[in-house]
């Protein structure tokens, strides 16, 4: 019978990760097929409009009239700031942060409905003009698809939020036909951990999703581009200070759309109508440079081709920058990634003209600087330098210049958190109050409620007890409550002797006057919740309060720490299997 148990979990084990293997697979292909539509609807919607497809060429939006480049951004909006706040959570549009904020706390509550709610508006959106990305609309899209599987399926919630981040990785990996990226972003991102145990599955649908992906696109990268490389490591200085620059770009894309974000709530505009008026607003600045609108691959594929000089590429990043603010700033739907792409080629490509005309003969061209300084203004935005760097290498082939966009990225990056402590995502995560840098153990801890931690039943004593009376019982602690039976706080033994001891103590002393304050919580806190409260407060117990303020149960330090660590022994183990 030993021999038979010993053979059958290593079985159950193998039979569970084919299991996830098998969804993962499921979840790419859906996913990817999600992104298809999302691209193929608002190219549909840029055709109907402009006549083709914005990113048929920067001729496009040039040769459309005035008028409708400054009403179409404006409708658009208006469709997706209803849509919003009819149909979507908290009545804004929806994109990467939600989804890691999802993946850090409840992946169950991402559902099916949002995901295409929140699709279509961002579809609306950027058919119409919207200067924003494409990307964060598809990681959501792709997430959402991949939790709703893995519901339907009755997984654990530990494997709704893996099949969450595959989908994430195969919306990334389809869009940008950068398998390995997809699945290092989805890790690096949405999950915040590395091991083959998480790693695998988003491996197997980010693979998958690169499949349907070229099967129906092709297998093209973004930018074509000749293979660029560093004319001579003299110019590593040179890198890094653009990686500096860089740096001061993307706080300034982060701050300036937050500054825009705090006017806006400061307004008396409806919530509902300001993506509207921020579509207008776009459609001004795109009376002057129409080349802001949309994504922005077009600009992008001339400033990695050098075809901008330096005065032309200030001027085009100044309009673009502008043009993305009054367009995350009031709420339109869309990613960042894109925006922040042709950003940092622009700033590269007008960098790399600086730099040919200080260093002849020795400095690389102006493509290989645009390349540096779009991976490093995206990688400090998006605090992801790593899978940013993998996107950049995967979307222009270009692996000699890497040397170079990593380091720059890695600047960049480090800047950017020593100077702000956030990347677009996390800081907008922040704002709302979510930890969006907790630990594998932080996440787990966040699924646990304090009620499954063993307590003891509370002493409760009246207010009204004489001090000498209880002092004189057995009891240690004691948990005082008012005539309607809410908690006033806690008395302990050395606690009520030191009042009796006071020199102004009076015979008719009572609990209520030795009372200390007592550190409460309900049953569905969260115990990551009770293990920083333990921090904060020096106690050596916590009490059990139902909704009313009524105290039935008080939990001992000693008993939260060994759940605790049973948590995390558990983690290890199932991490270990993998």
């Amino acid at each position: 019978m030993r021999k038979s148990a010993g053979r059958t979990r290593p079985q159950a084990s193998l039979r569970q990760r084919g299991a996830v293997a098998i969804t993962a697979i499921l979840v790419g292909i859906v996913a990817s097929a999600g992104t298809i539509l999302f691209r193929e609807g608002f190219a549909a919607l840029q055709a109907l409009l402009f006549g083709s497809a914005l990113s048929e060429g920067i001729e496009v939006a040039r040769a459309a009239p005035n008028w409708l480049v400054l009403t179409a951004p404006a409708a658009g909006g208006l469709v997706a700031g209803l849509l919003a706040w009819y149909f979507l959570p908290s009545r804004r549009a929806q994109g990467v942060p939600e989804v890691i904020e999802r993946s850090n706390t409840r992946p169950t509550r991402l559902n099916l409905r949002t995901g295409a709610v929140a699709a279509a508006a961002s579809t609306v959106a950027i058919g119409t003009g919207a200067s924003v990305g494409r990307e964060g609309p598809m990681v959501h899209l792709g997430a959402t698809v991949g939790a709703w599987i893995a519901q339907q399926l009755r997984l654990s919630a530990d494997a709704i939020r893996q099949m969450l981040a595959c989908g994430a990785a195969a919306g990334v990996a389809a869009s940008f036909n950068a398998p390995i990226a997809g699945a290092i972003f989805a890790a690096e991102v949405i999950l915040g951990r590395y091991t083959i145990y998480a790693f695998a599955p988003l491996v197997i649908a980010s693979v998958s999703g690169t499949i349907v992906s070229r099967l129906y696109f092709g297998d093209l990268q973004e930018f074509s581009l000749p293979i660029l490389g560093i004319e001579s490591y003299a110019e590593i200085p040179s890198f890094i200070a653009l990686g500096l620059v860089c740096a001061g770009l993307a706080l300034a894309f982060i701050r300036g759309t937050t500054l825009l974000e705090r006017a806006w709530d400061r307004s008396r505009v409806p919530p509902m109508l300001r993506p509207a008026l921020g579509g207008l607003a776009l459609g001004l600045i795109a009376t002057w440079r129409p080349e802001v609108l949309g994504v922005g691959y077009e600009s992008t594929s001339l400033a990695l081709a050098g075809e901008f000089t330096v005065a032309a590429a200030l001027a085009l990043l100044a309009a673009k920058l502008l043009a993305t603010f009054v367009c995350l700033g009031s709420g339109i739907a869309g990613g960042i990634f894109s925006p922040t792409l042709m950003l940092g080629a622009l700033l590269g490509c007008a960098w790399g003209g600086v730099m040919g005309l200080a260093l002849p003969g020795i400095s690389s061209s102006a493509s290989a600087y645009a390349v540096v300084g779009m991976g490093a203004v995206a990688a400090a935005a998006l605090g992801a330098p790593l899978s940013t760097t993998l996107i950049v290498f995967e979307m222009t082939g270009n692996y000699p210049v890497t040397l170079a966009v990593l380091l720059a990225s890695v600047v960049s990056s480090v800047v950017v958190n020593e100077l702000w402590g956030y990347s677009f995502f996390t800081w907008q995560l922040a704002k709302r109050g979510v930890h969006a840098r907790w630990t594998r153990a932080d996440v787990l801890l966040n699924e646990v409620p304090v009620s499954t931690v063993a307590a003891a039943e509370a002493p409760i004593v009246a207010a009204s007890t004489d001090a000498r009376e209880w002092l004189q019982g057995d009891a240690r602690l004691g948990l005082v409550v008012d005539e309607h039976g809410q908690l006033l706080g806690h008395v302990t033994r050395s606690g009520v002797a030191r009042t009796l001891w006071r020199p102004d103590a009076t015979p008719d002393l009572t609990v209520k006057d030795a009372v200390e304050a007592a550190p409460t919580l309900t049953p569905d806190t969260r115990l990551v919740v009770a293990l920083e409260m333990l921090k904060q407060e020096d106690t050596q117990a916590m009490v059990l309060i139902d909704a009313d303020r009524r105290p039935f149960a008080y939990l001992r330090r000693e008993d939260i720490i060994r759940r605790y660590h049973e948590i995390i022994d558990e983690a290890y183990l199932q991490d270990a299997r993998g």
